[in-house]
């Protein structure tokens, strides 16, 4: 992978092959909306594939690279940024969005919950937070309720993953006590792994849920648009549960009618107040105290 070639695609081609489920969801966006978000996608995963296709040193010196793109807005990468920036991005997530990907690259050991959720905030909350502005939200007091869709997005993902993240080296949910080796040969999802996931994915639910509440700050097809995306992953999850939490043998994905009927399913929450009232008060989820000293180290 070379990030400049990479950074020459079109976005929206980049996020069609790459992003399925968003890229279903999106098409209720106007093409004026889609065009920034698909650009930040690109970005994202031009820092996101650096730290897992890369040597890790070549992927070092891009990512350093990226840090001083940022500031500078030179090269490919510094270009595209001050793309985003100009709609409303800040610098500082996407810096925080390069200290996750140097996470990923220095595999550092996951041990407690709070170490999960930091994982989560920097590689996915602040996705979600960068998305605010691209998408026309103004309020700053939208953006606690993005962040908890990144966050339990990227629990889905890590509870689907758990075997592909082993064969990497990768072990993200911290109370297993099956080992990197053990959970990539294993032909069946191990015991220990099953309970975390189904621990996981209701913390996963719970994010979903606050993330829910803030869908009146968006503009109405863009709050379509984050209801199916996040409806269609959290649905991911659910196919999770109804197999037993086995997520060894094949990976778990939703077929495009499977994604239809979810569709369908969601639409009810059109009808209840918080898709066209916003929230007077957040009400604060377990992580948050936590999230907010982490949030403060990207200012």
């Amino acid at each position: 992978m070379n990030p400049n070639e990479y950074l020459a695609v079109e976005p929206e081609a980049v996020m069609s092959q790459h992003a399925k489920t968003f890229s279903f969801a999106a098409t209720v966006l106007s093409p004026a909306q889609l065009a920034p978000v698909a650009r930040l996608y690109q970005v994202c995963r031009v820092i996101d594939d650096c730290a897992d296709e890369l040597p890790p040193l070549e992927a070092r010196t891009w990512l350093d690279s990226f840090c001083l793109a940022v500031s500078s807005h030179d090269g490919a990468f510094g270009r595209a940024v001050q793309l985003v920036e100009s709609r409303g991005v800040e610098k500082r997530h996407l810096l925080a969005l390069i200290a996750g990907a140097r996470f990923d690259l220095d595999m550092k050991p996951i041990r407690t919950a709070d170490d999960l959720l930091h994982y989560c905030y920097l590689v996915a909350g602040v996705v979600g937070m960068m998305m605010c502005p691209l998408l026309g939200v103004r309020q700053r007091e939208a953006g606690p309720y993005a962040r908890d869709l990144g966050i339990a997005m990227q629990l889905t993902n890590i509870c689907r993953d758990v075997h592909t993240d082993a064969t990497l080296g990768r072990i993200y949910l911290p109370e297993l006590k099956s080992g990197v080796a053990e959970l990539a040969d294993a032909s069946v999802t191990p015991r220990d792994v099953k309970t975390s996931i189904r621990a996981w994915l209701s913390e996963a639910d719970r994010f979903y849920e606050s993330a829910y509440r803030g869908l009146a700050f968006l503009p109405l097809r863009a709050r379509l648009c984050i209801l199916i995306a996040g409806q269609v992953y959290r649905a991911i999850g659910n196919k999770i549960s109804d197999g037993g939490f086995e997520v060894h043998s094949e990976r778990v994905f939703l077929s495009r009618f499977e994604k239809f009927v979810v569709v369908a399913k969601a639409l009810w929450r059109i009808l209840r107040p918080s898709f066209w009232v916003k929230p007077e008060l957040r009400k604060p989820l377990r992580a948050d105290a936590w999230l907010l000293t982490v949030e403060a180290k990207y200012k």
